[in-house]
């Protein structure tokens, strides 16, 4: 029965038939009301079930005229890390940032992330940039080259840092001129 229903569905649901009604329902006022009406209400129950996700660390209190925390945060974020971890009186926690939850890790639970074998920063990263390419590192597994980030680099990053803006600001000049020093910088 179920499966006659479903064929029989499919057999009526073509691209001309569905575009003929959705061109009918767009050119008359009902049909534009009716459109714009699931919309709001579909934009709205998407809204107010994100805001009741239990996300388990405490939250920034919304603000702003989208219920986000985007316009502090852009004036100053360390003061923004800084007063909300005050605040709320944890390390880490969660805000509505340019559209989307953010977790915010601060003071001593940074190098718990970055050690502690499960967090896994490698793989985070790699949902929002492609690690390989930035270490042509193609047939290494994620957890040889996380293990010698732990191993390597974070116990003697002191060694590494002044090199890795030295050679920062070699590409930049290389890439884009001179680029002004921050003190340089005149503020209007």
């Amino acid at each position: 029965m179920l499966t006659e229903y479903i064929h029989h569905f499919a057999d009526r649901l073509n691209s001309r038939n569905v575009m003929d009604h959705l061109q009918a329902a767009t050119s008359s006022r009902e049909g534009l009301f009716g459109i714009s009406a699931a919309v709001a209400l579909i934009a709205g129950t998407t809204y107010y079930h994100a805001t009741k996700i239990d996300r388990g660390v405490p939250q920034v209190p919304a603000s702003g005229i989208f219920g986000s925390s985007t316009d502090e945060y852009r004036v100053s974020p360390p003061a923004f890390i800084e007063k909300w971890r005050t605040k709320l009186g944890v390390p880490v926690y969660g805000a509505q940032l340019f559209g989307q939850h953010a977790t915010i890790v601060s003071g001593v639970a940074v190098r718990e992330i970055f050690m502690n074998d499960d967090f896994s920063f490698v793989k985070g990263m790699q949902r929002s940039m492609h690690v390989a390419l930035l270490t042509n590192t193609y047939s290494m597994d994620v957890s040889v080259l996380s293990g010698g980030i732990k191993r390597y680099l974070s116990p003697n990053l002191k060694h590494f840092t002044k090199r890795v803006i030295e050679h920062l600001e070699i590409g930049l000049e290389q890439k884009i001129g001179t680029v002004p020093r921050k003190s340089a910088c005149v503020s209007t």
